[in-house]
């Protein structure tokens, strides 16, 4: 079963210009983590205004299917907070906005 996310901001489905990458999925999940005190930021940033690297390790350890359900259970969350995230591999700054409603779930093809 596939895994389908979506953010929603202002009522329309935000959409990535060069598609959604894992880097997308985790930084969606690390916002989550922050805001529900289940993970903090790196202490040697200055988070939100320098953003929180997101490396290939991370997102291997952030996309399990266990790992959303416990940090998103019930498959949305609306972010009350600003979130900046940096991709280590090519550098894309991803911002998540208050009030963005991050959604995770699975369908059949």
């Amino acid at each position: 079963m596939p895994l389908n996310t979506q953010i929603v901001r202002d009522g329309e489905n935000l959409k990535m210009p060069g598609g959604w990458k894992g880097f997308h999925i985790t930084a969606m999940l690390y916002a989550i983590a922050f805001e529900r005190d289940l993970a903090k930021p790196n202490d040697d940033i200055e988070y939100p205004l320098q953003p929180q690297g997101i490396s290939p390790r991370n997102i291997m350890e952030s996309t399990d299917y266990t790992i959303i359900a416990h940090v998103c259970p019930g498959g949305r969350f609306k972010l009350s907070n600003l979130h900046n995230f940096v991709d280590t591999m090519d550098g894309e700054v991803f911002t998540l906005k208050p009030g963005d409603e991050l959604q995770f779930w699975r369908s059949r093809k």
